[in-house]
């Protein structure tokens, strides 16, 4: 049994070790990251969360129940909200060659969201670090300063 368990975690480690993506340069980020709000901007959030996984080393539990909550919310924002109408790209922040933070965001009829990106350089490449939406747009402001 315990050499079972044992490769049955070995298995796994390989797995997620070996499957690791990285994206390469500041182009593969920009794509990377206008690729998942056009998706947000066309409702398609599983996809878009398809998108997001591939490059987020977070355990698949959380990234789908974030992905469940993002839906969940959507649904409510779109009530409020109205209709999605688009994207809009804002600001790109970087700390040194180490974070880059894209800025978006994502308009409707009667208000928008803003959305961050976030991805991590670990000398391997470019990770995916946080992704966070909220309607705290009065914040933008504090960007252009």
């Amino acid at each position: 049994m315990k050499k079972f368990c044992l490769a049955f975690f070995s298995i796994i480690l390989c797995q997620v070790v070996f499957n690791q993506e990285y994206l390469k340069d500041i182009n593969e980020i920009s794509n990377h990251s206008d690729n998942v709000m056009k998706f947000l901007a066309k409702s398609e959030l599983q996809e878009a969360f398809l998108l997001l996984k591939k490059y987020w080393p977070l355990p698949e539990n959380e990234i789908t129940h974030l992905e469940t909550a993002t839906i969940q919310q959507f649904n409510l924002v779109a009530d409020r909200f109205g209709s999605l109408i688009g994207y809009e790209f804002i600001q790109e922040l970087r700390i040194k060659d180490i974070m880059i933070r894209k800025v978006y965001v994502l308009k409707f009829e009667k208000h928008m969201l803003r959305v961050y990106i976030t991805y991590y350089n670990n000398q391997s490449g470019w990770r995916l670090n946080g992704f966070v939406w909220d309607d705290q747009i009065d914040d933008l402001f504090e960007l252009n300063k």
